[in-house]
This record gives structure tokens, sequence and C-alpha cells, in this order.
């Protein structure tokens, strides 16, 4: 014994004790030995097992081969000998069960089987050598087509079969009809499992198991002949019609025709043994499986293949038929065209029925459908019946896609192929969707509505996760027909308008599940994809049919909706039903309310004011206003609801708990009824059609009912914080078409609203609908949002007391635009900061003064000055004076850094409250707001290319004779600049079918592409002091008011008399003042308006008064040593008055006489001298 290893082992040592070991210790090791015993146990078992499965399969593949050896030694004559035909006995006996053994699973391969009854192709290792299976299928297709029932092989269960008839051997061959039928349908059973496992297994020749390429599997591959052959076999066995032993008028023929037809395709029905072979063929005859450079219709044995697919597609649809009739015959009913799948396997979707859905929603089929097999497809009545067993899809487990996959192939079967004709003096090829001959059949549009609704549902239940939400948006393209003016208009007209309605409804609503799951993940070019198939949708029920005035008249009827509303009305403009918002609506009327929305909010962006406001075609002006009166009230009502009754009552409860039950019905209406809101509103701002008080009826409503729900301040600071809340981390960003992403965020938060504080509801209504709240709130809202700002950067605060030091700019005379760009583009995040300005003359030499103010404006309007002076090149005007960035901008020398420093100014004028006398043009401050401007805003831009544009639209020929295409020209420094609307744009011809893209693209250019880097840069430097959700409290128009006063009118002396400061040594009660403001009332409504550009710059009037003004209205004495006399007719002061326009500050003389004071005050305002600065 080795006594060292021993003592180290265990512990042994002269220096130090034994430990003993503990139970715990003693058990883990005794498993750990135990474990390891049994892990070697099983390696060895597995080795073994390895060793007798490697033997074996040896040994079969070896059986095989004898098989087919010594079968094509024995009827390999035969087969060469066409006019030879064996009996059926030998067939059975002989011929068939040596194939089936070398080609089939043996009974000890229990897996295999059962993958071949699932669908899977036959594995290479039992292809081998095909010489005798070919033979075999040549020998049966023989037998299938003798009308003879000795050597038909489906007629062994005749009596005219006796017992060693026919030339049949006595071994194994059975003398009873009962056993002749069992070893029959035993026989077809394994022959059709072996059929359709080889049926797409490849596409290349192979006659001895050749080497090739599969899209379904490798290894070797059998022959397009050869699968052709399989097919038929597949095609007569499922086609009980086709058996031509049984002859008519037999009773006993026809009972065993019945007897096999049942057992036979009973079994078959529930397997997916013809889907699974046709979904290979499909993959093997796609493009994408073939070769590279070689298409798929050029690839060996293509023509046979589609042959075979399409047979299979027959054959399963014959197979359902056939079983529909037999069960139906068994329950001694009429065939009913629209429940007969219903009558087959009980659920619509299990069986026969099932299997040919999923075989139809497979993607790629419906282009290598032969004519014939699509006339199968859509015979009456059998349409019908397939449209009603898609009614009843299982999502559960077959997946949207598949649903998605199916409705796809039902509408284009109904829809039918596009046609086309050829247009214009140039003949192009113009394509179009004739009416469906399938949809005018009766029954038939009812039934594709009721599959197509149960469909949609069936996809929307469905989760989209990541994985098939590619997939899913992909199938949806399918559904093209549903966005066809023709198809669609057709449905609208034999369909119940609620049914239609729903069906649309739940279209979009899954356009919009599939572009926002692939929005989120990694399908950007998908999400795309969605949109604008969803854009198709809502164009065609916006131009393609009359859905919109007939959905208006059913929702008026249904809801309460007001059909019309005159202009002439002073009250009433809001809608009693809505009072209780989207919440008090039922999921029906939502989901209509919703998709009418939706549609109109389309049908409002494309048509133009013409259209609307002259020719009314779609709705006239009362029907406009009543709907803009209906929508308002229901986005109004949705935040701040109407109590529906005392506490406790039943309307009561589900008031407050009906906005947390908001499903999918209400989404579209959420997310649609502020945009069309905003739109309508915006149109009204343009060109109006609605009186003021329709927008403000709900908030007037509210406020004089006197109730705890009265926004009395909406300038409120809790407001305000929850407005800041709502818009936190807008900064601008590029504009976006359609509702602002803050009013977006209110719109769907809409479902929660009754469960948000009164504040957050008010802060929801000004993102989402600012034009419910009057003007004068809006603006008190917008100076709170400004002063609280102002207090959280500390803008007030001296150093001393923990505000920021003032940022010195310094700025020479001459140079101001050049200085306040350098200066003011360092400032980065403090581009709020006070600023400590400096001027320098011409001289150099520091201009002295105290800023009380007056330097900032002085400042801002120098900038402005020269930054919107036309010479610079940086800013042009439209026709009626109004400022937007010249397009050319960005290309000058520092062009976009003083566009940026522009924006900045006029940012900071906001800020501090001062007034400019800028009108922006309209559509340039909607994109400063974050938006996208439309087509009738490019009128104001330019009258000349809108009028062009209007001629095109309405061109009564073809526009193709225009020879116009999708490129636009711009002129640079005297160079012709060509730029495509579209990619490939200059070699697409603009015709009929296309000239609205082409308009609109036009317009789209000139008012967004070719202005957007100029309106860019602008816009950064304002959203570096004014956010756009600020900015989008207001219309166009009112920004303009907000930056350069209120409307021009007549003054209001007396706010103006009240906020006016005196210096120098006037005061209210001085005389010559008292003489002031004697004149100023005496002048004209010109004159006041002249007397308050004089001193201010500005001819308008702050909004909310001038205690607004910044500075304020100050008059300062100028003391010119007057007679005593000249108030009693001496000589008077005979100097003018002057003005200080950067301290809004009136130089006035102590002018003695009130005639005096008026003459020179005259004088001074009309001819434009005496502005200087102080």
């Amino acid at each position: 014994m080795d006594f060292d290893r021993y003592r180290k082992h265990t512990g042994i040592s002269t220096g130090r004790a034994v430990r003993e070991q503990s139970s715990t210790e003693v058990l883990s090791q005794a498993k750990a030995e135990r474990a390891a015993r049994h892990g070697e146990r099983q390696r060895q078992r597995a080795a073994a097992t390895v060793c007798r499965w490697w033997r074996g399969a040896s040994a079969r593949s070896k059986q095989r081969d004898c098989l087919r050896t010594a079968w094509v030694a024995e009827y390999g004559p035969l087969v060469a000998q066409p006019q030879d035909l064996p009996p059926a006995a030998q067939l059975v006996t002989s011929v068939l069960p040596p194939v089936l053994a070398a080609h089939l699973p043996g009974p000890c391969q229990r897996e295999q089987r059962a993958a071949l009854a699932r669908g899977a192709p036959l594995p290479p290792a039992l292809r081998g050598d095909t010489t005798a299976l070919r033979g075999c299928f040549a020998l049966l297709l023989r037998s299938l087509a003798a009308s003879d029932a000795r050597h038909n092989l489906l007629g062994l269960g005749l009596a005219e079969w006796e017992a060693g008839s026919g030339g049949a051997d006595a071994q194994g061959f059975p003398d009873s009809a009962k056993g002749r039928r069992a070893l029959l349908l035993s026989q077809l059973q394994r022959l059709l499992l072996l059929c359709c496992s080889l049926l797409g297994s490849g596409s290349s020749s192979s006659g001895k198991g050749g080497k090739g390429s599969s899209a379904a599997a490798g290894g070797a591959v059998a022959d397009p002949l050869m699968q052709a052959a399989a097919g038929r076999l597949v095609g007569l066995l499922s086609d009980a019609s086709l058996w031509k032993c049984f002859l008519q008028g037999q009773a006993e023929h026809a009972e065993e025709r019945r007897r096999l037809q049942q057992r036979l395709h009973g079994w078959l029905a529930p397997l997916p043994l013809l889907r699974m072979a046709a979904l290979r063929l499909v993959a093997a005859l796609s493009p994408a499986s073939a070769a590279q450079g070689t298409s798929a219709a050029r690839k060996p044995g293509h023509q046979q293949l589609t042959a075979v697919l399409n047979g299979l597609i027959v054959a399963q649809l014959t197979l359902w038929r056939q079983q529909a009739q037999q069960q139906q015959q068994q329950q001694q009913q009429p065939v009913d065209a629209l429940g007969s799948c219903s009558a087959v396997c009980g659920s619509p979707c299990e069986g026969a029925g099932r299997q040919l859905l999923l075989l139809l929603a497979t993607p790629g089929l419906l282009p290598l459908l032969t004519p014939a097999t699509v006339a199968q497809l859509t015979g009456a009545p059998g349409f019908a019946a397939l449209l009603g067993a898609a009614a009843s899809w299982q999502a559960s487990t077959d997946g949207s896609s598949n649903a998605l996959g199916l409705l796809g192939m039902l509408a284009q079967l109904a829809a039918g192929k596009r046609a086309s004709q050829q247009k214009g003096q140039q003949g192009r090829q113009v394509e179009f969707l004739p009416p469906s001959q399938l949809l005018q059949q009766p029954g038939v549009a009812l039934a594709l509505a009721a599959a197509a609704t149960a469909l949609l549902q069936s996809a929307l239940d469905t989760p989209n996760s990541s994985s098939n939400s590619s997939s899913s948006a992909a199938a949806f393209e399918e559904l093209w027909p549903f966005a066809e003016g023709t198809f669609a208009g057709q449905l609208l007209s034999a369909l119940p308008l609620p049914q239609f309605a729903s069906l649309y409804h739940r279209l979009l609503l899954l356009a919009d599940a599939c572009s926002g799951s692939t929005r989120a993940g990694v399908g950007g070019g998908v999400a795309a994809s969605s949109r604008a198939a969803a854009a198709r949708l809502l164009s065609a029920l916006a131009f393609g049919t009359q859905l919109l005035p007939r959905l208006w008249r059913e929702l008026a009827t249904s809801i309460g909706l007001p059909l019309e509303a005159p202009l002439q009305a002073t009250r009433g403009w809001e809608v009693a039903t809505l009072r209780r918002g989207i919440a008090g609506l039922d999921p029906q009327a939502a989901a209509h309310l919703g998709l009418f929305c939706r549609v109109y909010c389309h049908h409002v962006q494309v048509v133009d004011d013409i259209e609307f406001h002259e020719r009314q075609q779609t709705f006239t002006l009362g029907q406009q206003r009543a709907i803009a009166a209906a929508v308002n009230t229901l986005v109004f009502r949705t935040q701040l609801p109407e109590a529906a009754g005392p506490p406790g009552s039943p309307s009561s409860a589900w008031a407050a708990g009906g906005a947390g039950r908001l499903g999918r019905d209400h989404r579209m209406l959420q997310q649609a009824a502020p945009l069309l809101h905003r739109a309508l509103y915006e149109r009204d701002a343009r060109r109006p059609f609605c009186p003021p008080a329709l927008w403000l009826e709900p908030y007037h409503h509210l406020v004089s009912a006197g109730s705890g729900a009265a926004p009395k301040h909406m300038s409120g600071a809790a407001v305000v914080r929850a407005l800041v809340a709502a818009t936190d981390g807008d900064a601008g960003g590029s504009p976006r078409p359609g509702l602002p992403s803050a009013a977006g965020a209110a719109a769907t938060g809409a479902s929660a609203a009754a469960a948000a504080s009164r504040p957050a509801k008010m802060a929801a209504i000004l993102t989402a609908a600012p034009q419910c709240v009057p003007f004068d709130e809006r603006v008190a809202v917008f100076r709170a949002l400004i002063e609280q700002d102002q207090e959280r950067v500390g803008y007030h605060l001296a150093p001393v007391d923990g505000g920021a030091r003032p940022v010195p700019i310094t700025i020479r005379r001459g140079h101001v635009l050049e200085d306040a760009t350098t200066q003011l583009g360092r400032l980065g995040s403090s581009a709020k900061a006070r600023l400590s300005l400096t001027f320098f003359n011409q001289q150099g030499l520091q201009e002295a003064g105290i800023d009380m103010g007056g330097l900032m404006k002085e400042f801002l309007e120098s900038v402005v000055g020269e930054g919107f002076d036309p010479n610079r090149g940086l800013f042009s005007a439209t026709p009626d004076g109004c400022a937007y960035p010249n397009p050319l901008a960005e290309r000058l020398d520092g062009g976009p850094a003083a566009l940026e420093t522009l924006g900045l100014v006029l940012g900071r004028a906001l800020y501090e409250g001062l007034l400019l006398d800028l009108p922006l043009a309209p559509f340039f401050v909607s994109r400063l707001q974050g938006r996208w401007p439309l087509f009738d805003e490019l009128q104001a831009l330019d009258p000349e290319v809108y009028r062009s544009l209007m001629q095109i639209k309405r061109y009564d020929g073809d526009v193709a004779d225009l020879c116009l295409d999708f490129s636009v020209e711009s002129d640079f420094l005297g160079c012709k600049v060509c730029e495509e609307l579209v990619p490939g744009g200059s070699r697409l011809g603009v015709n009929n079918s296309n000239v609205l893209q082409y308009v609109y693209l036009v317009a789209d250019w000139h008012l967004n592409k070719r202005l957007g880097t100029a309106a860019a840069a602008f816009s950064r430097g304002l959203s570096k002091v004014i956010p756009p959700s600020w900015l989008r409290l207001f219309s166009p128009r009112e920004v303009n008011q907000l930056l350069g006063g209120g409307e021009a009118a007549a003054l209001d002396v007396d706010d103006m008399h009240a906020h006016t400061q005196y210096s120098n040594g006037y005061s209210a009660s001085s005389t010559t003042v008292k003489h002031f403001w004697t004149v100023v009332r005496g002048l004209s409504q010109e004159e006041q308006r002249a007397l308050l550009k004089f001193v201010t710059s500005v001819s308008r009037a702050p909004l909310g008064g001038f205690k607004h003004l910044s500075p304020p209205l100050t008059i300062h004495k100028v003391d010119c040593g007057a007679s005593l006399l000249a108030s009693v007719g001496g000589r008077d002061v005979d100097r003018l008055p002057t003005a200080s326009t950067c301290s809004n500050t009136l130089k006035l003389p102590n002018f003695r006489r009130t005639s005096t004071l008026r003459e020179k005050l005259l004088y001074a305002i009309k001819s434009g001298a005496g502005f200087e600065l102080s």
C-alpha cells in the first residue's frame, strides 16, 4: 500500500489533526459517485443504440435497393408496353407494395411516419433510385384511367370480384369484399402519403437520384415529370367524379363509390398533405427561389410544376366540396352556399375546409394560379361558400398574417384582374380596375364583407410581436382591392352602410397597427408602406365613393347630430348629444364617427378652396358648419364633459367610468377628431365659413353654467404647470403632417381624461383644441408661460439675489446683423439670458446712455430691420407684404446662421413682450408651428404658380397631352436647376390618373421642400426661446397679432391714458398733458394709429391693453421756456415733438395752447420728422 498517497488523501500528517467528514459531505460525495456511474452507463447504452441504428439503417437501405432492383427487373418490360394493362389485383398485391416499402418509412420508424403525415417532404434517404417509382406511377395512371373494374385499382370492392379471378395471386389477396376494401384503403392511403411527400421536393431532373438543390429539402430530388405524375395521381384519388370504374345508374356501384369516398376522403381531409405539398411548390416556383440570373419562369420544369400546383389546389377544393355534398346528403338537407362548410367539419376551419383556407392564405400563390383554377375557385355558388367558410377563421392558431393573406386572396379573386387602355396622343397605357362581375352576383358582396370583417377582427385580436409584425404589414399590401374606388363603390352599393363602415374601420385600424408596430421595431420601410396603404384606403373612400354624405346622414339620425347649420345663427352651436364627449358614445357609434372624421380629414386636406367654398361638391357650407359644430363639441367635451346626471345614477356612473373603458372602437375617433377639428379651423381661419361663436360656444356654455368645472382661470398657475408638463421636450424638430405632437398626445390620452385633474384637462384643451378658448385667454396663457419660464431661469433676479449675470453684447453701428450673428450664436443654452448691450457709433466710439429697457428694443428692431431688408436676400415678401425666407438664402455666405439669429431675435421679442411691425406669411408661420402648409396656402406665396396648378387640376382633356413630368425647374444665379419630385420623376409622365399627385407634389415643393432649409434654420433659432407648442396655441393670423399688436382698430385712449408714465416734470395734472389727451381724443383713427407708430414704431396697440407695452409709454417734458402770454394769444413754443421709439417715449414740449399742440403733433407724425435716439 502506498502509505504516502493514502496519508495525503486522508489528510494524515504529523503536524495536524485529521478532520472528519460531515454527514452532508458524505451524502454529497455518494450522490456524485452514483451520478458518475449512471452517466457512464447512459453513454455506453447510447453508443450501443447508435451502432444498432446505424447497422439497421444500412440494412434497410440495402433492402430498399434490392426491392427497387427486383421491381425494375420484373415489371420494367410491362411499363415499356403502353397497351398492356395489369389486373388490379396484381397492382395491389405485387406491383404497389414493393414500391411503397422501398420509399416509405418502415413500421419501426414512427417519427418519420408521423412527420410525413404532417406534410413533411420525403427524406433524401428514402428517395434513392426513382426508376421503379416512375414505372409504378405509370402503371397506376393506366389503371385509374380504365373503365373496366377488373383493371381499375378502385374497383376491388365491387361484387364482380371473386377469389382468384382477374389474374389475382392467391397469396395475400383476400377473398371477401370487406378484406379487399381494407387492403385497398390501406394501399391508397400510403400511396397518397408517398405522392404528397414527393411533391415540391425539387425542381431539377434526376433519373437515378442525381444531385440537385431544392427549396424544400436537399439531397436527391424528384424530376418534374415524376412530380407531375404524382400530382395527377393525387388529383384522381381526391376527385370521386373521376373514378371511371363506377358506372352511372347502378346502385351497387354508387354505394361502393360512396363508401370508398367516405373512408378515403375522411382520412385525407384533416391532414395537411395537399397543403404542405402546395407550399413547397410555391417556394420552388417563387422568384426568390430562382438561381442567380435565372428567372422563375425559365427554371427547368416550371410549366409542369405550375400545373401540378394548380392540380393540388383544385384537388383540395374538390375534396372540400364533395365532402360538403356528402355530408348534406347524409343529413338530407339541400346544399346551402353559405352553410356548406359548417356542414362539412362542424367547425368551419377544420378538415378539408380549414386546409383549403390555409392553402389560399399562402403568400405568392395568386400569380401562380391559372385561369382555369381561378374559374374553379370563383364559380357559383362555391365562391360564396368559400367566403362563408372564411368568416369563421381561427386566429389563435393561424396568426394574423395568415388571416390577412387569406383575405387578400379572396379580395383579389373577387376584384379580378386590372385592365389597361391607351390614352392620349402618345398612346400611354393606363391601368384601371373594372367593375367586378362577382360582386354583382347575389350574396357575394355580403359574404365577402362578413369574411373580411371576421378576418380583420382575427388579425386585430392577434398580438403582433416583432417577429410577425413585418409579415402582417406585408400581407396588408395584398388588400389593395379595398383601396380601389371602383371596388369600394361596389361594396358600398351592395352592403348596408353600418356593415360597410365597420369593415373599413377595421381596415384602417389594422393599417395603423402595422405602421405603429413596425415603426417601433426595425421595419421603417414597412411602416411607411403601411401608412401609404392607409392613405390609399382613405383616398378611395373620400373620392371614389359617396361614403361621406351618406355616413353623415346616418350619424345625424343615429346619434342626433345636426344636418345643416345656418350662418346667421348666434347660439346653439354646441351639440347637446355630444356634451359627454367620446365616453358618451357607444362603441359602434364611436367607430362610425371615427371613420367619418378620419376620411373627412383626408378629404379636407386635399380639396381646394374653390371646391370647398364655391362648388360645394361633397357638402354644402351649411353642412360644413354642422360638422364643425359637432366635432368642436366632441373635442371640447371629451376633456370637460357635462355631468350626466345626479350622483349614483346609471348615466353618471357611465360618464365617470366610460372614459376609462374606452377600447379599440373609440381609438380612431380619439385620434381623428382633433385632427379634423384643427383642419376645419385652419381652413376657416384662412377663409371664414363659420361664425366665431361656433368655436367658442362650448367654452361660453361651460362658463355661463357657473359650475365648478368652469375654466375661469385658464392662465392659472396649475393650468400652466400642466401645460408645461404636457409640452415638455418639444424642441421644434422638423414639421410633421397633421396634428402636432402635443395635440396628438392629448388626443390619445383622452381615454384617461375622466381620471385626470381639472388643470390637466384644461391643458389638454389648450394643446388639442386651443381655438375652443377665447383669444384673450390664450394670450394670457402665453404670457403666463413666459413668466413661469422667466421665473425658472431667474430672469428678473439680480446677480446678488442669485440671478445670472447679464451677457455682454457689443454692437457696431453699420454691422448690427453681423455682430448679432457672431455673438448671439455663442449663447447656446443662455439664449434667454439678460443682455448687457453696448453700442459703438460709426467712429468706433462707445455711445453714452443708461439702459432703461430701450436698448433691448432698439437692438431687436435694428437686427430685424437689417435682416428682413429685401436687399440682403435673406427674406422675400408676398404680394400683400408678408415676409418669408428667401429659398436661396441657404446658399448665401452665412445665410443659415443669419436666419437662425433672426429667429432667435424674433423669439426674444416675444419673450420680452416687445412689439415688432413685422407681419409673417401664414404658410411660414405654419412651418414655425411645426406643421406642413397646405395646397391653398401656395396662393399667398406665388399666385401665378397656384393659378397654373389649378388649371392643370381642372383640365378637361387628357393631361398627357400637356407633356408634363414629375420634375420642376428653379433658377439659381441664371442657371436652370432641375429637381425630381419623385425618384425617376423626369421619366414619369403626368396623366389623368396621377395629375392630383403631381399638383400636390409641386405645391409641396414650393411650400415645404424649397423653403425647408431656410425655414428650418429660422425655426431653430426661434425654438431656442419660444417652443413651437406655445405658438400652436394660435392661428397664423393670431401669431402676427401676438408679434405686432392687436387688430388695426380705434385705439382705447382711456386705456392708453391710464397706463402712461411721465418724466422730467410732467404729471397727469400738468396743463400740457391735459391738452395732449384732449388733442388725442379728437384725432381720427388713422391719426391715432400714426401717433402710436410715431412713439412706439408700431401702429397697433399691444394685446390685452397698454399695460402690456414694454417699455411703458412715457411722456417726457421738453421745457422750451414759452411766454406766459402764450395761453392768451402770445407766441407759443415753436419746437416739434420728438420720440424715442426704443423706449416708447414721446418728448413733448410744454405747449401753452391746445391748437398749437395739435398743429405741431400732426405735423410731426405725418411728416415723419423728429425720429431720433436719446
